[in-house]
This record gives C-alpha cells, sequence and structure tokens, in this order.
C-alpha cells in the first residue's frame, strides 16, 4: 500500500530544495525559452490529461503554460514557498485551493476510497496528511491541530483525495523543473558527445564470438582472460571521477530502471520519483563497479594459487571450490543487472499484462522490489504481439531461476539465433547490450575454467564462511545502511551536474568519506581488504587440508597393531592361552569319549553370490572406440572431439542423425527401432569451434549416460 503523505512530504521537500538553489535562474531560463520549447518540455513533463486525471488538475492547460512562461513560473513559486497546509486551504494567485478544487469535483466521492470514522489533520510536520481513526472530528483536531486550525482536519474521503491532487501536481512540475534544470548550459561539461552505441555492440558480438577480437592475437587462457577484465574494470573505476559521462549515464540508466517504477499486477506504478532515489542510484552504481573490480582481484590473485597446488590435491580443491563459488556470484551480479534493464523498457503486453510485473512488499536479494515475468518462461514464445526470439533468449538468460548450468544453453542458442539474424541484438541498448556482454563474459570464463581445472558446479549452494563471497555480502550488509546516510543532493541534483568531473569527484569523496567513517576505511578499500583476507584465509585452509592428508596418510603407512581396547583385550588373551599350552603335555591320542566333545560340524558355507552379468559390450571399430573413449574420459587431459565424428560413430551403431536440414545447431541422434533408448539432441559448435570440448563434452557425456547408460567400458574393438 502506498503512503500518499509520505510521497507528498517528500516530493514538497524536493521541490523546495530545487527551488532554493536553482529557482531564480530556472525563472531566467524558462522565459527564454520559445513557446515551441516549453511546449515541448511540458508534453514530456505533462502529458495530456486524461479521465480521472483531469479531475485531479481541471485548470491544467500546457498551451497556455507554453504561451505565458508566468503561469508556471507562478505555480512553481507557491509549491515551494508555501507549506503544505497553505496549498492545501487558502487561494493563491493559481486559483483556488486544494481542498476548494476537490470539493467542486463531487465525482471522487465515487471512487470506492476508505470511509467512516476517519479523518485527516493536515498539520506541519510528519503526521501532515495522516489518517486517524477517532468517534469525531473534534477529537482528531484537539489532538493534532493548535487553537483555531480546526478547519484544518476534515474526513478522510476528502483528506486523501487532496493529498493525490498534491502528489500529482507536485510531481508534474517537479520534473519540468528537473528538465529545464538538466539541459542548463552552465551545468553540462562542455559539448555532449553521447556515447557510441556502436562501441557496446562491437564488445557484445565480441563476448558472444561473433566477431574476432580486435587488436592483436593474444593468450586466450581462463586467467589472462581474468586479467584482461580485471584492466577494464579498473579502468572504469578510475574514469568514474575523471571522465566525462561515465558516472553520469550509469546512474541515469540505474535511474530509470528503478523497480519501483515498473506496473505491479493491477498495472499501477509509483510514479513519485524523489532526490533520494538518484542520490541512492550513485552509491548502488560506485559500489556495484567497486565489488565487481574486487571480484576479478581476487580470481587473478587465486588463480596463480591453484596452479601451484598438486593436480587432484586437497589444496586444489580448496581452490577450485571457492573459484566457483566467486564465478557464481559473478554471473549472479551479470544476470540481475540484465534483467532491471530489461524489466522496465519492455512494455510488451499480453491482453492486459506486462511482460514484467513488480510484487508489491516483496523484495530480492539485492533489497530491491521484486520484480517477475508475468507470464511463465515456456510461454514467452506465445506472448502477443510476437517477441524477437533473441530477445526471449535475453530474458530466459536473465531470470533468477536459470542456473549457470542452464545458461549456457540459452547463450548458445541466441548465437545461434543471431548467426541466423542479426536483428534482434540491435534492439538492444547500449547500456543493455553492455550487461549482456558482461553476462556472456562471465558464461565464457567459467567454461574455459571448467576446461582448464576442472572447476567444479558453479550453483552457488555452498557458501565457505569467511572467504571472499560471504566478506562481500557482509561488507554490503555494513553499508547498506550508510546509503541513507549520504547527502549527495548538492552533486546528483541534477544528475546533468554527474557529468563534471570535479562533481563527479566529489561525489565519490562523499561517499568514500561517508564509509571511512563508519567503518574505518573508503569503500574500495573494504573490499581491497577483502580480497587480502580472503587470499590469507584460502591459503590457510589449504595448508590444513594438506596437513590432513599428510596425517591421514602417515597413519595408514604405520605398522598394524592393536589399537582399540578391545584388541588389546584379545591380544592379552591370546598370549596367556599360549603359555598355558606350552606348560601342558603334548597328547598324541585322543581321550577316551572324545567323539562325544567334538563340536558340531559346521554347517556348510553358503555358494558365493551370482555376479551381477556384465552389461553386454558393444562392438565397434576402432576409429568409433576412440570417440567413446574421449567422450567418456573423466581425466583432466580430456582431448575433444570433432562433431563430425561423433555423428559417424553414432551412425555405425544404427542412429538416425537428424541436423534439421543444416539450420541452427540443433542435431538429434535417433535410436534404432526396438532398442529401448530414447532420442538425444546437441548442439553443435559453429565456426572455428567444430569440436566438442570442455563444458560441451562434459554435457555431451553425461546425456549419453543418461539415456543409453554407456561409459568407457561399454565398447570394444572387433
Amino acid at each position: 500500500m502506498i503512503d500518499i503523505s509520505l510521497d507528498v512530504r517528500q516530493v514538497s521537500r524536493d521541490l523546495t530544495s530545487r527551488w532554493q538553489r536553482y529557482g531564480t535562474r530556472f525563472e531566467y531560463m524558462w522565459r527564454s525559452f520559445s513557446p515551441e520549447d516549453r511546449t515541448e518540455i511540458l508534453n514530456v513533463a505533462n502529458p495530456t490529461l486524461v479521465g480521472q486525471e483531469l479531475d485531479f488538475a481541471p485548470h491544467w492547460d500546457n498551451e497556455n503554460m507554453a504561451e505565458d512562461p508566468s503561469v508556471l513560473v507562478n505555480i512553481l513559486r507557491h509549491r515551494a514557498t508555501a507549506t503544505l497546509p497553505e496549498q492545501a486551504f487558502e487561494s493563491s494567485v493559481n486559483g483556488p485551493s486544494d481542498l476548494e478544487v476537490i470539493k467542486e469535483s463531487q465525482q471522487y466521492i465515487d471512487w470506492g476510497l476508505p470511509r467512516g470514522n476517519a479523518y485527516v489533520a493536515f498539520c506541519e510536520g510528519e503526521k501532515y496528511g495522516v489518517p486517524h481513526k477517532a468517534a469525531d472530528q473534534k477529537t482528531v483536531a484537539a489532538a493534532l491541530l493548535p487553537p483555531g486550525k480546526e478547519h484544518l482536519c476534515v474526513p478522510v474521503i476528502y483528506g486523501d483525495l487532496v493529498l493525490l491532487r498534491q502528489a500529482f501536481i507536485i510531481g508534474r512540475i517537479g520534473t519540468a523543473f528537473m528538465l529545464v534544470w538538466d539541459c542548463d548550459p552552465e551545468e553540462q561539461p562542455g559539448p555532449w558527445i553521447p556515447a557510441n552505441p556502436e562501441e557496446s555492440a562491437a564488445r557484445l558480438r565480441e563476448a558472444l564470438q561473433l566477431q574476432e577480437p580486435a587488436g592483436d592475437a593474444v593468450d586466450d587462457s581462463a586467467l589472462n582472460m581474468a586479467r584482461r577484465n580485471k584492466g577494464i574494470v579498473g579502468a572504469q573505476w578510475g574514469s568514474l571521477g575523471v571522465a566525462t559521462r561515465v558516472l553520469k549515464e550509469r546512474v541515469i540508466h540505474y535511474f530509470s530502471s528503478l523497480p519501483d517504477q515498473v506496473l505491479n499486477e493491477d498495472r499501477v506504478t509509483n510514479n513519485t520519483v524523489v532526490d533520494k532515489d538518484l542520490i541512492t542510484c550513485v552509491y548502488d552504481v560506485v559500489n556495484d563497479v567497486a565489488r565487481h573490480h574486487a571480484l576479478w582481484t581476487y580470481l587473478v590473485a587465486v588463480m596463480p594459487e591453484a596452479a601451484e597446488e598438486e593436480e587432484g590435491g586437497p589444496g586444489r580443491a580448496v581452490i577450485l571450490q571457492e573459484m566457483a563459488h566467486v564465478c557464481h556470484m559473478g554471473f549472479q551480479r551479470a544476470q540481475s543487472l540484465l534483467k532491471r534493464f530489461l524489466q522496465k523498457r519492455l512494455e510488451i503486453k499480453e491482453g492486459e499484462k506486462a511482460l514484467f510485473v513488480k510484487r508489491c512488499g516483496e523484495y530480492d536479494v539485492d533489497g530491491n522490489t521484486l520484480v517477475t515475468l508475468a507470464v511463465s518462461m515456456d510461454k514467452l514464445d506465445k506472448v502477443k504481439p510476437r517477441i524477437d526470439p533473441s530477445i526471449r533468449h535475453i530474458v530466459r538468460l536473465c531470470q533468477p531461476e536459470t542456473t549457470a548450468e542452464a545458461a549456457f544453453e540459452w547463450l548458445q542458442k541466441l548465437k545461434d539465433e543471431c548467426e541466423i539474424d542479426t536483428e534482434g541484438l540491435g534492439q538492444l541498448k547500449a547500456w543493455e547490450a553492455d550487461a549482456l556482454a558482461d553476462l556472456a563474459t562471465m558464461l565464457t570464463f567459467i567454461e574455459k575454467l571448467t576446461d582448464e581445472a576442472a572447476l567444479p558446479p558453479v550453483n552457488g549452494k555452498k557458501r565457505v564462511k569467511g572467504l571472499f563471497v560471504s566478506k562481500c555480502q557482509q561488507i554490503d550488509k555494513d553499508l547498506w545502511a550508510l546509503r541513507d546516510k549520504v547527502d549527495l543532493t548538492l552533486f546528483a541534483v541534477p544528475p546533468a551536474r554527474l557529468g563534471k568531473p570535479e562533481v563527479a569527484a566529489g561525489a565519490l569523496d562523499t561517499i568514500s568519506n561517508v564509509c571511512r567513517q563508519k567503518t574505518g576505511s573508503s569503500l574500495e578499500g573494504n573490499y581491497d581488504k577483502a580480497v587480502r583476507e580472503s587470499v590469507s584465509e584460502l591459503r590457510r585452509r589449504c595448508a590444513q587440508a594438506q596437513a590432513k592428508q599428510q596425517k591421514g596418510k602417515a597413519a595408514a603407512a604405520a605398522p598394524a597393531g592393536p589399537s582399540l581396547f578391545i584388541d588389546k583385550a584379545q591380544g592379552k588373551r591370546d598370549e596367556d592361552e599360549q603359555q598355558q599350552e606350552r606348560k601342558e603335555k603334548v597328547k598324541t591320542r585322543p581321550a577316551e569319549g572324545a567323539e562325544a566333545e567334538l563340536v558340531p560340524p559346521a554347517p556348510p558355507t553358503p555358494p558365493p553370490p551370482a555376479q551381477a552379468p556384465e552389461p553386454e559390450k558393444i562392438k565397434v571399430t576402432a576409429a568409433t572406440a576412440d570417440v567413446f573413449e574421449a567422450l567418456f574420459d573423466r581425466t583432466l587431459n580430456r582431448r575433444p572431439i570433432a562433431f563430425t565424428a561423433l555423428e559417424s560413430a553414432m551412425a555405425e551403431l544404427g542412429f538416425t542423425v537428424d541436423s534439421h536440414g543444416g539450420v541452427g545447431s540443433s542435431t538429434k541422434f535417433v535410436p534404432p527401432k526396438g532398442s529401448g533408448w530414447r532420442p538425444v539432441t546437441l548442439h553443435r559448435p559453429h565456426g572455428n569451434a567444430n569440436k566438442l570440448e570442455g563444458y560441451r563434452l562434459l554435457t555431451a557425456a553425461s546425456r549419453f549416460r543418461e539415456h543409453f547408460g554407456w561409459d568407457a567400458e561399454t565398447f570394444e574393438v572387433v
């Protein structure tokens, strides 16, 4: 439930602050515009009023405001300088008071707003507009209002409508105010140079491996890839406070994609956006870049540690598991950012439903209002109007329920679709393309690391206490409360100011100073400390795991002997019996009646259990056996398989190879009739990647085991 009174108080404070800082300059700028310029601004800030909006503002006239600049200036001055109770109950040069307008429009009474014994007192302070239940109006007025102000207390049916009108008008004129301020030449850092969308598009095509990387060929190992990404994100961090556009544009993208602005299930959105939301976006942008840089810094630090550990040793296993957790953190970060940018822009409807809806009162792992798909993922291809296939794949990629393993398949489908139709990616905005490139880069890195070092599954189901992921989570938790304590109004309002390097640097310094006061270190310093401590802790745990293994080996190599109490007792008893036997005379004949004292014969030994019959071998040629030997190889040095060789091997076994006419990458292997096997579908690598290797090789082997029960021992050379 939206708190209307809180929204009104917030937008009113924002407008008052803006007027104090920029009121005189605004009036000069507004009067200097041509009627056409004023019309353009008003059409953006105040779209054509329809339906009940006309009842809120019956005297609102964009055309009149554009022709006579004094109209909007007078409205702004009144709303920015008069108190909220004065606006509600006192008329001005702009016309009647808010309450008078409401009472003139009796059709409001039929809106279904709350009735009963509840009253609203329009008093000063934080209780302005808050409804109170009471037996009568006088009781509320006596409790909240000074003597002689009883008329400021009205029934809730009128009070809520006054608040709605105030939020509506202050919000719209506040938007017009910001538009003028944001385009003021004095607020610009110089000639505005828009971001080149081709740069983002080229980076995305490179991340999707649809084009060769720019520049000279480089070592394509996972470690070098991590180093390159550390350098890229480090350059982004370094440019936030010095380069024109960088911080400003990132903040605007975050601000324009606020989850609260997404429609809910009733197709209602919270239109009240306050300066505090903008300030929060500045903090979120800075925190995201700092954490992302720390992630790659940490990976670059621990990957050589893994290489120095003995292959198959306990220390190496500890490091690989830690890297899997960090990769999952990076995957979730890219996934969440891509979803944020898409969910607000994709205004695709299915009947009366939006494609994405927000869940009021529910929050995601980042603490933002939860936004989910309004339709199930398996119905995306049935949404009307039809969604481009590439966009459908991207939407699936960014859903929280899409695991890293599933994301590999959707990313491959996206690549296949883009090779057929390149128009889909052209629909993405530059910042959306950058977010998708980040996601594709992280998935490619995970794949390379899996190929090179047998990385454990990246599923995020386990967390290692004290290491990097949990340390970052703790930093987020500690710094989350600081967002409300960072006052960046002078730097971030309007957003155009962030385009000035000195203003952007001032915003960064303010954030760092607040963090330093509360935590003892700057924002980036907290993450640097997390990297150092995590590396140190990881080394300690590796040494601990190695010591434990050595202790186990030493225990296994020690001479066998009784170690438990019962074993010692049995050993002592056997020794006593042997001494007693040596004292007795050895008899060569059995005593009389010895036959009667013999122990009854033991029951016959049961036959050994029948061994399960070995699975029937499949006789194949040497070439086919070689293919399946490589497919089911469990060593770290798995060799790739040419996809054509796999097709030939399956054909030898009687399978039908259906490549769908060579369109796309979907290849189905249909087993011979009567075999009892199920068909299996694999994705054929494209371009230069015409071999199954790494992650794709593991996936193919897993499917063949699941569908056919095959392993490395199944095949025998004829």
